[in-house]
């Protein structure tokens, strides 16, 4: 009687997008390897790791190791994360906060002078390319009211001013919002001078090219709400904020001409996009928050957040978002075998973790409901599943959700379990007598 040998595979599906809520464990912020979000507050200027909960980074405090200043202002980052731009006072710039450009890693930095002269930004985040050498900034030197220049720097030396909306049939321009390879830049458009923009426009950043994207009349919802802080998304789309139907998340899709609203969140403002395709934005509407602009992460379709910044009321004036990671953020955990027939997930050992639920289904792509099929509440780092292993008829996948306190949770990768049933066959020998070989 021939026995019969089963062999299984333990394996992580890489390929499936995360499934994520709420917070997660401090953690400090890493600018070498961690996408960020950069946002102000109180005359000084932050980034913070796009991760659940982490510790924000104090640029002004890192900022007086190159130049002493008292006023911060205005922070963005390059797409790629390694350029910043700011106003501030340092670099000589004292009494009237100027433009500064500064390396991410902070070994250099200084003022933007054109002309000998420096800038003096009007109102507006300003944007910065992935290799530092080009500005777009607001300015009251144009036809309108407020406009958008460029300066690239060659051999060190900052270039002419380029007006982008010399073209523009609106009197105010803000909020600009680079493309990756910076041949193309985002903004407010807005007939009226308000806190928010009334439209989205584009233009090169050479100067060519201006025109409006969207209006309040493109949309679902009364045709007088303002739209807002546009930013590029990965796939090519352009995400903002509308106010159709409430201060909320939108997309417009590429090479669409109506938009879709991004998650369920009311109150969310001042989007931008992180190079993962997540949202990042200020969101009012926490439940069980203070109803004040917490900075909050979603998933690029909206359905999943944690709050990256909780407890602050970040300045609404504009966010940054860059770095270097396409990669999207999961729950570390490690799937192996245990014994004969047992899978165990496994992984790190974390105070804020309160509980963990562990989801299965014989199908890979099943969307975790109802009541878990088990759980684990923590000292142990672990769930044993006995009798998983060794059935070539019936094959397991799962999810890992940590529980965090004093809310929230964080989704692991999809793992799975393959057996399969191997019988033993005889070894036939192989005579060489007349054997030959393919050529």
């Amino acid at each position: 009687m021939r026995s019969r040998i089963f062999f299984f595979l333990l394996f992580v599906l890489l390929w499936t997008a995360p499934i994520v809520h709420g917070a997660a464990p401090v953690q400090p912020t890493d600018a070498a390897t961690d996408n960020v979000i950069t946002y102000s507050l109180n005359n000084r200027v932050y980034r913070v790791a796009a991760r659940p909960n982490a510790t924000p980074e104090d640029v002004s405090a890192a900022l007086d190791a190159l130049s002493s200043g008292s006023e911060d202002h205005l922070l963005n980052v390059s797409p790629n994360g390694q350029w910043l731009v700011l106003e501030t006072d340092r670099f000589g710039c004292s009494g009237w906060p100027c433009l500064a450009v500064v390396k991410a890693d902070f070994s250099s930095g200084g003022v933007v002078t054109i002309g000998g002269q420096v800038v003096h930004p009007e109102g507006s985040i300003s944007a910065i390319s992935n290799d530092g050498n080009l500005v777009v900034y607001a300015s009251q030197d144009g036809p309108h009211a407020t406009d958008l220049y460029a300066s690239v720097r060659s051999n060190g030396v900052w270039g002419a001013a380029t007006l982008l909306t010399g073209s523009s049939t609106y009197n105010w321009h803000s909020m600009p919002a680079l493309s990756a390879d910076a041949s193309a830049v985002l903004f407010d458009c807005d007939s009226d001078q308000g806190d928010v923009g009334e439209a989205i426009c584009e233009a090169h950043t050479d100067g060519a090219g201006f025109r409006v994207v969207l209006t309040p009349a493109d949309g679902p919802g009364p045709r007088h709400n303002p739209l807002h802080s546009p930013d590029y998304a990965p796939d090519g789309g352009i995400v903002f904020e509308g106010d159709w139907d409430g201060e909320t998340v939108w997309r417009l899709p590429a090479g669409a001409t109506s938009p879709v609203k991004v998650g369920d969140h009311n109150n969310d403002n001042s989007p931008c996009v992180l190079p993962d395709g997540s949202i990042a934005s200020l969101w009012m509407d926490r439940p069980g928050g203070p109803s004040t602009h917490e900075l909050k992460v979603m998933r690029a379709d909206g359905g999943s957040y944690f709050m990256a910044l909780a407890g602050v009321d970040v300045y609404d004036v504009g966010l940054g978002c860059g770095g270097p990671s396409t990669q999207p953020l999961y729950l570390p955990v490690v799937i192996s075998a245990r014994a004969a027939n047992t899978v165990r997930l496994s992984w790190d050992e974390d105070a804020n973790y309160t509980r963990y639920d562990i989801w299965r289904d014989t199908s890979p792509f099943f969307e975790p409901g109802g009541v878990s099929y088990g759980s684990v509440t923590p000292p142990p780092d672990y769930f044993d599943d006995a009798g998983a292993l060794g059935d070539p008829a019936m094959n397991y996948f799962y999810l890992v959700e940590g529980q965090l306190s004093p809310s929230g949770s964080l989704f692991s990768r999809r793992l799975g379990e393959f057996d399969f049933r191997l019988t033993p066959g005889h070894d036939r020998m192989v005579s060489r007598k007349g054997a030959k070989a393919q050529r």
